[in-house]
């Protein structure tokens, strides 16, 4: 089937968007540019070996093992990453669309009252991400309002509380 024929999720009717990060695909892309980056580098090692050049070798392993660093440091923090907010038709469930470590889609759905308002966040919401938080444990997702685009404002305020209050 070819892509432009293949729908990528079928609509959930329960739940509506209430945000969207518009640049969850250029985000994506980079996460996966990352892992092709780190796995053609530290391939490079063993060729480098078997062409007997040990100096090159060292230089394209060490440029290997930072690459591998950053992979893991730029995967958790694109790992929660959240592109979209779903808020179920009732009220009470929270759906979270956010990235994973090698660049998929992840969703998870969690109760309304389980997440951390911004009354009681460190962080305001007109910074460039916020960190949206549960009461019911240490997982952390990122959250950008400036950039991101809010479909139903009376929604996000329902499950997060007043913007304006901050």
């Amino acid at each position: 089937m070819s892509p432009a024929l293949r729908q990528a999720r079928p609509p959930d009717l329960d739940f509506k968007i209430i945000y969207r990060f518009p640049y969850i695909m250029s985000v994506r892309l980079i996460c996966r540019l990352k892992i092709y980056q780190t796995g053609l580098t530290l391939a490079a090692v063993p060729v480098m070996v078997l062409l007997q050049d040990l100096d090159a070798a060292a230089k394209v392993g060490a440029v290997g093992l930072f690459a591998a660093g950053m992979l893991y440091i730029m995967g958790e923090f694109f790992r929660r990453f959240v592109g979209l907010l779903y808020l179920h038709r009732d009220g009470t469930q929270l759906k979270i669309a956010h990235l994973t470590f090698w660049g998929g889609r992840r969703d998870i759905v969690i109760p309304v009252e389980d997440i951390v308002p911004f009354s009681e966040l460190k962080d305001s919401p007109t910074d460039v991400y916020f960190k949206l938080r549960r009461y019911s444990g240490p997982e952390t997702f990122y959250v950008s309002l400036r950039y991101g685009g809010i479909s139903s404002m009376e929604s996000l305020e329902a499950v997060f509380g007043p913007l304006e209050d901050r």
